[in-house]
């Protein structure tokens, strides 16, 4: 079969989750969809269940085991390298796509020409759920403009042989690997097109690498990917402002609100974070000084 799409889902110990995640996959309206299962060396339950979901549909579904926990942008890559569909997405295994997330993508990419599709997205957590649609987008540039639908990589259909052309990987490692992705994708200014429709459900949930200072520093080796990425591809000059501006969000602002906020004010994580505060801020000064973390 000649498959339209190939969905790409991470995941590392994904067991109560990973089962409700691939239903929603097999669930989608493009039956020209296949499905690769990148397992980043989980240690529960999760690789019986992808192998189980495998071995019931063969013929859609790829499993691939990795033997070293290494995060979700080795995870993808690994994927990618599997993938066969014209078109390449991704999915996290504790989210869920709606049943005609990428048949409208696909639609909508097949007939405008455009290489990157790009769809809204409706965020759930403890407080409610909020929508984030990507209204106004119009040009790489736009989207440069708008993190919140920038970033994730799971609300963008990117045609296979653009990134494959452009070179375009993600960082290996476990925070803003996603953001330094699309950033090297929209610095090679594809024609984008958007549905401007919440198909994508996303699921915060309290164990989110983002609530974990210790890991802060795998953002600073993201920013370094992407720097380099730039350099070599002579953009950083012509992108220097947003790299700039990405520096800031993710290696100050974000660190800081969590240290504030997490740490000084609302405590559920105060100790934690305190303790591992002073080692971030010592790496983000390394990196500031281009010297290796």
């Amino acid at each position: 079969m000649g498959w339209a799409v190939s969905v790409i889902v991470p995941f590392y110990n994904a067991e109560r989750w990973l089962g409700r995640c691939i239903e929603s996959l097999l669930g989608q309206h493009l039956r020209e969809l296949e499905i690769i299962l990148a397992d980043d060396a989980s240690v529960d339950a999760s690789p019986d269940i992808a192998r189980n979901y495998a071995g019931r549909w063969p013929e859609r579904i790829r499993y691939l085991r990795r033997e070293r926990n290494r995060g979700p942008g080795a995870a993808r890559n690994a994927g990618m390298t599997l993938a066969r569909g014209e078109y390449v997405g991704f999915v996290d295994a504790d989210d869920m796509a709606e049943p005609e997330m990428f048949s409208s993508l696909y639609a909508a990419a097949r007939q405008s020409g455009a290489a990157v599709a790009v769809c809204g997205m409706r965020v759930s957590y403890a407080g409610g759920t909020h929508d984030c649609l990507p209204e106004g987008v119009r040009t790489s540039h736009d989207l440069l403009h708008k993190s919140e639908v920038l970033s994730p990589p799971w609300n963008k259909l990117y045609l296979r042989s653009f990134l494959v052309g452009n070179g375009i990987t993600f960082p290996v490692s476990r925070m803003a690997e996603d953001m330094a992705f699309a950033f090297k994708a929209m610095t090679c200014s594809p024609d984008i097109v958007c549905v401007n429709r919440p198909l994508y459900s996303y699921i915060k949930n309290k164990g989110s690498v983002t609530l974990d200072m210790s890991r802060r520093t795998d953002a600073l080796l993201s920013m370094a990917d992407l720097k380099s990425y730039l350099r070599r591809h002579g953009k950083f000059e012509t992108y220097k402002w947003y790299y700039n501006k990405s520096v800031l969000l993710h290696l100050f602002y974000y660190p800081a609100c969590l240290l504030f906020i997490d740490g000084l004010i609302k405590g559920s994580n105060r100790w934690q974070t305190l303790r591992q505060a002073p080692r971030y801020f010592c790496n983000l000064l390394k990196f500031l000084l281009g010297r290796p973390l």
